[in-house]
C-alpha cells in the first residue's frame, strides 16, 4: 500500500466506480434484488467496459482497437 495520505494512490479506483456509477443501470432506479443478480451484473460491466468503452487516454478507441494498432 502507499504511505499515509497520498490522496492519489485510489484516484484510478475511483474513476472506474464514478463511471460504473453514472453508467450503470444500478443508479437508474433498477437495482438487482439479489447479490448473484449485482455480480452478474458488474460482470457484464466489466466486460463492456474493458472491451468495448470508448477510453479517452486511448485516443476514443476501444482497448481492442488500441492493442490491435499497437502490435
Amino acid at each position: 500500500m502507499s504511505r499515509r495520505a497520498y490522496c492519489y494512490d485510489n484516484s484510478h479506483v475511483e474513476s472506474f466506480f464514478g463511471s460504473l456509477k453514472a453508467e450503470s443501470e444500478v443508479t437508474e432506479g433498477r437495482m438487482q434484488n439479489s447479490v448473484p443478480g449485482l455480480i452478474s451484473h458488474i460482470e457484464d460491466y466489466l466486460r463492456f467496459y474493458n472491451r468495448k468503452r470508448l477510453h479517452s487516454a486511448l485516443g476514443f478507441r476501444t482497448p481492442a482497437e488500441f492493442e490491435k494498432l499497437a502490435a
